[in-house]
């Protein structure tokens, strides 16, 4: 480096002046406090956010179906054994034809 002084062609080694470069290029890092983050970096990290919360919500609802219809499966189980234990025909009987109108298995 021809025409500059010691001190100058120490800045480019400097690990502040470097940091500070790399955030221009670069842009503040995810994990950085909030106030330095720029309107963009927090609008783009609002939406990353708002997607996993979606995504969480959704999978809940799903779990919440699945343990809903395995009750559901579950109980028409337990109609099944009780009737059959008892050797009630006039149960099981109604307990077939439910459950073939709601186009389930027994």
């Amino acid at each position: 480096m021809e025409g500059t002084c010691l001190a100058c062609e120490g800045l480019v080694k400097d690990p502040q002046l470097v940091s500070i470069l790399r955030r221009i290029d670069k842009g503040v890092h995810e994990n950085a406090p909030h106030a330095y983050q720029p309107l963009a970096g927090l609008h783009v990290i609002i939406q990353r956010k708002m997607k996993q919360v979606q995504a969480l919500r959704l999978g809940k609802i799903n779990t919440a179906k699945s343990l809903a219809q395995g009750t559901t499966v579950l109980d028409n189980y337990k109609r099944f054994v009780v009737a059959a234990a008892h050797s009630d025909l006039s149960r099981l009987d109604t307990l077939f034809r439910v459950c073939i109108k709601n186009c389930m298995s027994c």
